[in-house]
């Protein structure tokens, strides 16, 4: 027996323990207007009502800046009136590019940090079967692994950007547009009929319009087949992941956030495609194919020279970083920190940073307390400033000249010189902040305290970095 718009609805949210006689379960809808969100609210809203499942419903509408906006906000407006539901406008980011990608990563993003500050249960959004039929053509006639073919996933974490998560639900990825055609003119729903839907030089809608009726005429179950190959493809997922996550732990350098570059190219070439892609999109770069390819062949030595230093440009904000057998994934700082000066005791905080630096006189008792200065914590450091009490310390970035005398050396050196013999990134070595006496530093945040600030005997101060304000 078939089931109606709403038993698919309740069904989906039971199996996937989203609703419960014994809790409230509150749904953020992301509803644009259109015909298939529209369908999602009402039928969500008429669950609440009818049975004895705690819903509470908040409607999100996001503004997409190169659409026309009036008409749409009557209809959103009227639907969600009649659905005694509250709703919100979420206003994009107008400093994104203006484009179909980048402002559904807004959306998305602007959804889960909505649904994490209610605390609600998850978002939901209305992507159809037929969707996901289109969506899998649409991979497999671009070019895509085995991840393309799983289509749209029915539920999955959403990152709000901030570090917390929320659940993304498609209760209809599994109901044909057929159904929820039938459930709004049965219902008689006003909806947004984008005139861009029917726009045929657009791929998606060329697939949907021109390719796949030609499909189902030649292949009348092609929508199952499609359906049971995204099934197929993700149980081989399962299988790939398990293997994976081997693969990844000999390969991975999680302290040093690199790669090996020996083991990797000792891995076959799948697993090497599989690294590559993961470790770029860990690092917030998204490649093809062809990307990926090169960036393995450069790792293998084509187009450069064998131990040394290797950049691979990625893009204009991106490198491939590979030094004394380390892979990274490096971009230019834009900026140099901003200078502050601290007095001797004294306490300063960078904006910038969100990074306060406190200078402390340790009292007589603290100085003659036994204790091994020789062991200094990431924050906090144990020093002898007593040369260095008529001074101006200035917090900053590296700058030209700058010089350091490393622990247990006799005479300074170039601080470029120390950086790459720590084996920091090109990079990153802007980026590391350094408290300075003129252009000898005596701390190199994280990485080193200089020989001319050592506990030799006692310590009279202390400096601390503490991050301030830190999400």
């Amino acid at each position: 027996m078939d089931l109606s718009l709403k038993e698919h609805l309740l069904q989906f949210l039971n199996t996937h323990q989203l609703v419960g006689r014994d809790r409230e379960s509150h749904f953020v809808i992301a509803y644009s207007g259109g015909r298939d969100s529209t369908a999602l609210l009402h039928s969500l809203a008429q669950l609440k009502s009818e049975s004895q499942t705690p819903v509470q419903i908040t409607v999100a509408y996001y503004w997409h800046p190169w659409r026309p906006l009036q008409e749409d906000l009557q209809i959103v407006h009227h639907n969600c009136k009649a659905a005694r539901v509250q709703w919100i406008m979420l206003t994009p980011d107008l400093t994104m590019p203006k484009n179909e990608t980048a402002a559904r990563q807004d959306r998305y993003r602007q959804l889960a940090r909505l649904a994490c500050d209610l605390k609600a249960s998850a978002v939901l959004t209305a992507h159809h079967q037929d969707d996901q039929i289109e969506t899998i053509l649409f991979r497999l006639l671009r070019g895509t692994g085995v991840e393309g073919i799983t289509g749209i996933p029915a539920i999955r974490s959403l990152e709000s950007g901030t570090g917390s998560t929320v659940t993304l639900a498609r209760p209809f990825v599994d109901v044909p547009r057929a159904l929820i055609d039938a459930y709004v003119q049965s219902s008689q729903l006003k909806y947004v009929d984008d005139p861009t839907n029917t726009e045929v030089r657009i791929k998606r809608n060329y697939i949907r319009h021109e390719l796949l009726p030609r499909i189902e005429t030649a292949f009348p179950n092609a929508r199952q087949s499609l359906s049971r190959l995204a099934d197929l493809a993700e149980g081989e997922m399962v299988i790939i992941d398990k293997k994976m996550e081997e693969v990844w732990q000999d390969v991975f350098d999680a302290e040093g956030s690199c790669l090996d570059e020996t083991r990797f190219n000792q891995l076959d070439h799948p697993f090497q495609r599989r690294v590559i892609k993961q470790f770029l999109e860990d690092n917030g770069y998204e490649a093809g194919f062809s990307k990926i390819e090169e960036v393995i062949a450069f790792i293998a030595g084509k187009g450069r020279k064998f131990n040394a230093p290797a950049l691979f440009s990625l893009d204009d904000k991106h490198f491939l970083h590979l030094y004394r057998n380390r892979i990274t994934i490096e971009a230019p700082k834009e900026q140099s920190l901003m200078p502050l000066e601290v007095s001797v005791p004294g306490e300063v905080c960078h904006r910038d940073l969100k990074m306060a630096v406190t200078i402390k006189q340790l009292s007589f008792e603290e100085r003659m307390k036994p204790m091994d200065f020789t062991k200094f914590s990431q924050n906090t450091i144990f020093v002898d400033l007593s040369k260095f009490a008529d001074k101006t310390l200035v917090f900053r970035s590296r700058q030209k000249g700058d010089i350091i005398r490393p622990l247990g050396m006799d005479s300074p050196i170039k601080l470029k010189r120390f950086l790459i013999n720590r084996c920091i990134p090109r990079f990153k070595r802007d980026a590391v902040p350094l408290l300075t006496v003129e252009s000898k530093v005596l701390w190199a945040v994280g990485v080193e305290v200089s020989e001319d600030i050592k506990v030799k005997d006692r310590p009279t101060h202390s400096i601390t970095i503490e991050y301030v304000n830190k999400e």
